[in-house]
């Protein structure tokens, strides 16, 4: 089997046995497979520190701390990648607050669910103002931070909600972005 770099192994355990523990994960370099550390993620907004329950949280959280620069966190819903891949831009954002290093998250630029633009109704048909428009399509931040926190870091310029229809052509320095809802863009 051809493997690319970065691309993850789980190995079950060699037999149906408790004493022989949990899955093993790997991730392969380019040359050989290396064993992948369980990092967790904490911020202000977790009461204790957030670690994996399953190996593919094992695998998409070393991809995240690993600043692999594109992630794709595809699966079933429920399984944690939004609670995750929130989390951690979080924390980074957090952490390049602190920060006096040219290359530190300053900003997370969030990209909603974009079912609104497509098939549906236009983003400024929806009643209120752009914040109320927006807040169903920001949810799982909200859950995390609070509504407060969110309008604290718009007013701040260190969050920006940007429709998938108005992304093209732009450009981030030190941001995390943020696609919720991937599966409704086309690969273009």
């Amino acid at each position: 089997y051809d493997f690319s770099i970065n691309e993850y192994l789980i190995v079950p355990p060699l037999e149906n046995n408790p004493k022989y523990g949990k899955e093993s994960v790997f991730v392969y370099t380019g040359k050989t497979f290396e064993r992948v550390k369980e990092y967790t993620i904490k911020s202000e907004y977790t009461l204790e520190p957030i670690r994996p329950r399953n190996p593919e949280q094992v695998c998409l959280m070393d991809a995240l701390m690993n600043d692999i620069p594109i992630i794709y966190a595809g699966g079933k819903y429920g399984t944690g990648k939004t609670f995750l891949t929130h989390n951690y831009a979080i924390m980074k954002l957090e952490q390049g607050a602190e920060s006096a290093d040219d290359d530190a998250v300053k900003k997370i630029i969030y990209i909603p669910n974009n079912s609104y633009t497509q098939n549906t109704m236009e983003l400024g048909a929806l009643p209120g103002d752009l914040m109320e428009k927006i807040l169903p399509s920001i949810g799982p931040l909200v859950d995390i931070a609070g509504i407060d926190q969110i309008n604290r870091w718009i007013s701040n310029d260190k969050l920006e909600i940007v429709p998938v229809a108005y992304i093209r052509g732009r450009n981030f320095d030190n941001a995390i972005v943020l696609v919720s809802e991937a599966e409704n863009l086309t690969e273009e």
